[in-house]
């Protein structure tokens, strides 16, 4: 009942319009995800957990769980690969429980799960089983349920009950849901994938917290072509060098009146990064990617964006090993559902994970809104090695 994406799989039609060269006069059909119950790359929420055989009916809504402890999400082993561990998990198997509120689920395209499991897992919804998989995943990827199984869903109140099951190596187990919308994409700022953008950049410090707003004068800074960093970094496309600790990045960008209902960023960093549009904080991201990666900032950014100019801001702080910073922004008017296909039964498709890995780099959208923009512990973020299961 699932079909398993990559991260970036259904943004292609977003390549293609960035190939274009295009601004925010030029606008495309096509599908974008949201996040509507985060795993704990972006979130470490609380569910209700047991190591011991529960018996039957634990799936449903029915069954009282009083009696099972409660702790964040994810569950395992921290030398497991990718994971990002909230509570322990050492044992043979593991099922939790946790209810979760959904908007109106009539007015999106789809529903999809973003999972990481080590090693078989069965995933229900309101007692249907909507995911059945073994084995292990390497890192977060992205199942889009087909009709069965987001009928399963209701809008308000759903039970996602989850068993895992573990035999040997790594073990984790985390579970998140997203939403899939389409609609027409309007490029605001191009990566440096496809276009050349020009930012005003310097390496040396602004002296002032009012570089991220509009008002702050940049004209003595130099301007470069995106992306900034190092020739040898995975997944960069290097049109300015930068070799130093420290980068500070400014970029104007116009908006019309549409009422765009989202805003996502596509950015690609090493290492810690924090991006602002009009002096308001809408991403910070910790560690690195090794490419590309789509965040939604709808959240935060539709308050910070406004009709006219509007000015982005991007600090990226480096320590060892390859550095780059690049980030585009678009944003999207939602149209109306479209239908989708359905299938028979649940069952497991071929897997493509996510183009990044969050035990390096997790990301935090809308961190701290408002608040100083800075990091709380700078140069720390690699604590895990680079290796694989």
């Amino acid at each position: 009942m699932t079909y398993r994406i990559s991260q970036r799989s259904i943004g292609l039609a977003a390549m293609a319009l960035f190939a274009l060269g295009a601004t925010a006069s030029v606008r495309a059909q096509q599908a974008f995800k949201n996040t509507v119950v985060p795993t704990a790359v972006t979130q470490q929420t609380i569910w209700k957990y047991t190591t011991v055989d529960p018996g039957l009916d634990w799936q449903t809504s029915d069954f009282l769980d009083g009696d099972w402890e409660s702790g964040p999400g994810g569950f395992g082993s921290r030398i497991t690969p990718s994971a990002v561990v909230g509570t322990e998990w050492t044992t043979s198997d593991i099922w939790i429980r946790k209810v979760v509120t959904l908007p109106d689920i009539a007015t999106l395209d789809g529903l999809g799960l973003i999972v990481h499991h080590d090693e078989a897992v069965e995933i229900y919804v309101n007692g249907t089983l909507v995911l059945q998989d073994t084995g292990y995943s390497r890192d977060y990827y992205s199942s889009v349920l087909d009709l069965e199984a987001r009928n399963a869903f209701v809008t308000g109140d759903n039970l996602i009950a989850v068993h895992c099951h573990q035999t040997e190596g790594g073990q984790f187990i985390d579970v998140g849901v997203e939403s899939v919308i389409s609609g027409s994409a309007t490029v605001l700022v191009a990566d440096a994938r496809d276009k050349s953008e020009e930012w005003k950049f310097t390496t040396e410090e602004p002296g002032t917290s009012n570089w991220v707003t509009a008002g702050f004068n940049d004209d003595s800074w130099p301007s470069g072509t995106a992306g900034f960093g190092a020739l040898e970094t995975p997944g960069g496309v290097v049109g300015t060098m930068w070799s130093t600790g420290d980068i500070w990045l400014r970029k104007t960008f116009n908006v019309d009146a549409l009422p765009y209902q989202h805003y996502y960023l596509s950015i690609h960093h090493d290492e810690n990064a924090v991006v602002a549009i009009n002096g308001v904080t809408v991403l910070q991201v910790v560690g690195y990617t090794t490419d590309y990666t789509d965040v939604d900032i709808s959240a935060v950014a539709k308050d910070a964006i406004h009709p006219g100019e509007n000015v982005i801001a991007v600090y990226c702080h480096q320590t060892d090993g390859g550095q780059y910073i690049d980030v585009g922004l678009k944003a999207v008017l939602s149209e109306p559902p479209v239908a989708l296909r359905p299938r028979s039964r649940a069952q497991a498709s071929a897997r493509k994970a996510f183009t990044w890995s969050p035990a390096y780099g997790l990301l935090f959208p809308g961190q701290a809104a408002g608040s100083p923009f800075r990091f709380d512990a700078l140069g720390k973020s690699r604590s895990l090695p680079r290796s694989g299961r």
